[in-house]
């Protein structure tokens, strides 16, 4: 009797061992599972691509990983959210189909001659702009008019839509009943043209407008940066700029907008550095040839 018990005891003992040995397998298996887990490396790299982690394995850096449990993370899809813009936009066939319009300004320091903002319009299939100092937003329906009354004679056709914001300038006021459609915008409802409004908070849907001020102004201070010339003359380093935009090759365009606009190649021979010495002439009627 007493032997049968000691040898069930070491039966027993030795079942306990084996147990203790594959509890330290399977201890050892997950680990190691752990270890290999692109999900916690994922994690680990602060949640960068597994584009990113397969050069890491590629480069040796990193271990190879199992890839079979990185699906869809939801704390990336938080942490990376972003607005998608449409980048489709149809482009006019046409000169004068589509014109961008903008205001940009005020700015603290005016222009000699006391102006403080301007306005551009650019016309979307040659991007040949033109800008219009102002002194207040409400001149935005005048500078209008002198615009289409000059293009439309030079290229006897006619302005078809007009893109801007959904400023008070260009579509209205605003009430406690809505926003009610002002001077600008019954102007072009009386003239047959097509008013597109880009969305509250959208800007880039009227990125041609807005992309054209931001390049006009990073031209006017890197000009003005040059020269050292008093900063009260950034609106004549302004139109040098539109000048010169007008005329060099745009990546929205084939040609340069001087060409598609005029169908004549433009000839920059004569600029100067805007800013440098030069030496006046006194205007002296009396004097003769």
């Amino acid at each position: 009797m007493l032997y049968l018990l000691s040898q069930c005891n070491v039966v027993n003992a030795i079942d306990a061992s084996d147990s203790v040995r594959v509890t330290r397998k399977n201890n050892k298996r997950k680990r190691n599972d752990g270890e290999t887990s692109s999900k916690l490396w994922h994690c680990r790299l602060g949640h960068i691509s597994r584009g990113r982690i397969e050069r890491l394995i590629k480069e040796e850096i990193l271990h190879p990983l199992d890839f079979t449990d990185l699906e869809h993370c939801i704390d990336c899809i938080k942490g990376k959210f972003a607005k998608q813009i449409k980048k489709t936009a149809k482009r006019s066939a046409g000169i004068l189909e589509i014109i961008h319009t903008d205001i940009c300004g005020s700015f603290p320091v005016k222009s000699v001659d006391g102006f403080d903002s301007f306005i551009t319009f650019t016309d979307d299939l040659s991007r040949y702009g033109y800008i219009y100092p102002i002194k207040d937003r409400s001149e935005a329906l005048d500078k209008f008019k002198i615009f289409r009354a000059e293009v439309e004679n030079q290229h006897d056709l006619k302005i078809k839509i007009v893109r801007s914001d959904r400023g008070g300038e260009y579509y209205g006021r605003h009430t406690p009943y809505g926003q009610i459609p002002g001077p600008f915008a019954r102007f072009l409802q009386e003239n047959g043209i097509v008013a597109q409004y880009s969305t509250p908070g959208e800007p880039q849907q009227n990125g041609v407008a807005e992309r054209r001020n931001r390049t006009l102004m990073d031209m006017v201070r890197s000009m003005l940066s040059y020269s050292t010339l008093p900063l009260g003359l950034w609106m004549e380093a302004l139109k040098t700029a539109i000048h010169i935009l007008n005329r060099v090759p745009s990546k929205s365009v084939p040609k340069t907008p001087y060409e598609l606009w005029t169908g004549r190649k433009p000839t920059l021979n004569y600029l100067h550095v805007w800013g440098c010495p030069a030496e006046a002439r006194i205007f002296n009627p009396g004097q003769g040839k």
